[in-house]
């Protein structure tokens, strides 16, 4: 009788099966691990803790490309053609490009108010379309352009007001964003107001006041207002939108951020002494808010500018953690977060401010300006990536592959 003698030590049968017990019992776990981890919800998550460290930082005060003098709006896109950070700089009008590891792609725009000029662009976005979406706050409009830079349009808001008069409702325009059914929001700094408009470019509803016209005349005394009460704004600056269409409103000059349902309905605030309107340092307090982000748990980040660092919200208000603060930034005003919840924040390099008066189309109101520019060096973008305790880095890992 021939015997063929195996190579594998022991029992064939025995080992083969301990095998396969090794390999079930590996899945069991796996499976088991990947449902702890999706079941981790932002709560959790807050009690287990992570923080930010600044990994990257790029660009200088200047006008050549890759430098900046204001840096005041920025959005990121992530698509099939890359990933990519845009930043609106406000005083050298013009709108920078780079990808998300600070390497400059393109720029484009100048200061003047013909087409494809800008003057003073603040906020930007992504539209519905792919295209760039940009308020300009001195041309009081919005302009288009492709991802490449080419203007292709730009558009004031023109209605007969009560007086007689044809007006333009874009005044002082800072922010813009979308929901996702493709309608649009401006805020208006000059005017206290924030205006929704349907996919199609008509006028909806002022997002503090019901919009309300008579034959098409705009009651505009019926819209502006002014205030501290919950629906008011004192200079409303930068809007976002959540993934349920929910409008995220940063009231600046009550120090203060406001959330609206998408018919316009008030929903909460929050800031100090649960958003009254003025200024604290404690977390959850703000002193003057600039741009607000949101990322893909909903969760809220806010440039939190006299105060020098960056806040992080749930969506109802509830504080989650801060970073930056004195000897960090000097002049924090723009915010964007990738899908890897990496932080892209804009210092200014601004150390001092002085007040003026300033003539509003609600009356005077203290505006501040830039006045000491000794410091400009530290104007750039820097990257902040999340990191997570011990605990959480595993489970993290198999999120992200499973």
């Amino acid at each position: 009788m021939v015997y063929l003698k195996s190579n594998i030590a022991g029992d064939p049968l025995k080992m083969t099966n301990k095998i396969f017990w090794k390999i079930g019992i590996g899945a069991v776990l796996i499976i088991l691990i990947v449902w702890g981890v999706n079941s981790i919800n932002k709560e959790q998550e807050k009690e287990l803790g992570f923080s930010y460290e600044r990994d990257l930082v790029w660009g200088s005060y200047g006008t050549d490309e890759g430098e900046f003098d204001l840096p005041y709006g920025s959005d990121i896109i992530e698509d099939e053609n890359g990933s990519f950070i845009l930043i609106s700089d406000c005083t050298n009008n013009n709108i920078q490009k780079f990808t998300l590891d600070g390497v400059f792609v393109s720029r484009f725009g100048e200061l003047g108010s013909e087409p494809g000029q800008l003057d003073h662009p603040a906020d930007l976005t992504i539209g519905p379309e792919g295209n760039i979406w940009i308020v300009e706050e001195k041309n009081n409009r919005v302009s288009k352009f492709t991802q490449e830079g080419e203007f292709i349009d730009n558009f004031k808001i023109l209605a007969e007001s009560n007086s007689g008069k044809t007006i333009n409702l874009l005044i002082e325009p800072l922010g813009i964003t979308f929901d996702s059914s493709g309608n649009s929001y401006i805020s208006n700094y000059g005017s206290n107001l924030v205006i929704k408009f349907d996919k199609n470019g008509e006028l909806t509803h002022f997002l503090n006041k019901k919009y309300e016209s008579v034959n098409g005349i705009i009651d505009v005394q019926y819209a502006t207002t002014i205030g501290n009460k919950d629906a008011q704004f004192n200079q409303p600056y930068y809007i976002e939108s959540d993934s349920e269409d929910n409008i995220y409103v940063v009231d600046r000059g009550n120090n203060r951020i406001q959330k609206f349902d998408p018919d316009g309905n008030f929903l909460l605030k929050w800031g100090r002494n649960g958003g009254d309107g003025t200024l604290g340092d404690q977390p959850g307090e703000f002193n003057y808010p600039h741009e607000i982000a949101i990322d893909k748990h909903d969760n809220i980040y806010v440039a939190d500018t006299r105060n020098k660092r960056i806040q992080i919200f749930t969506s109802e208000g509830e504080f989650l953690y801060q970073f930056g603060g004195e000897g960090i930034f000097v002049s924090p005003k723009t915010v964007s977060v990738d899908s890897g919840l990496n932080v892209f924040v804009g210092d200014a390099g601004i150390i001092e401010f002085a007040e003026y008066e300033h003539e509003h189309a609600t009356g005077t109101l203290t505006e501040h300006t830039h006045e000491d520019k000794t410091d400009r060096d530290i104007t750039a973008i820097s990257r902040w990536k999340r990191k997570y305790k011990l605990s959480l880095n595993f489970q993290r890992w198999i999120r992200e592959r499973f």
